[in-house]
């Protein structure tokens, strides 16, 4: 079943070093881009922690952590009601 976490998720994660534990429990977890972008940006900003959770995120499905999103705006419109299926039912973490 697939997850999808927030920032709140990865930062609380990291912070304590266990994001071991998101893998244990759900195996595979989705990230978005804005959720990357806002890791970056905390990144930047000094909190040095968000670099774990920043190195586990990869593209593909070998990655435990993928990078899920669109290549233009149009994209996630047309797509929403793939994504929608792909999640029905699956919890949304936050």
């Amino acid at each position: 079943m697939a997850r999808v976490v927030n920032n709140t998720v990865l930062s609380n994660f990291s912070l304590v070093g266990r994001l071991d534990i998101l893998r244990e429990l759900f195996g595979k977890v989705y990230v978005t881009y804005e959720v990357r972008e806002e890791l970056l940006r905390g990144i930047e900003e000094g909190y040095a922690f968000l670099e774990r959770a920043e190195a586990e995120i990869k593209v593909g499905e070998d990655a435990w952590l993928e990078l899920v999103g669109f290549d233009k705006p149009g994209d996630s419109l047309r797509a929403q009601h793939s994504v929608n299926r792909l999640l029905a039912g699956s919890p949304i973490i936050a």
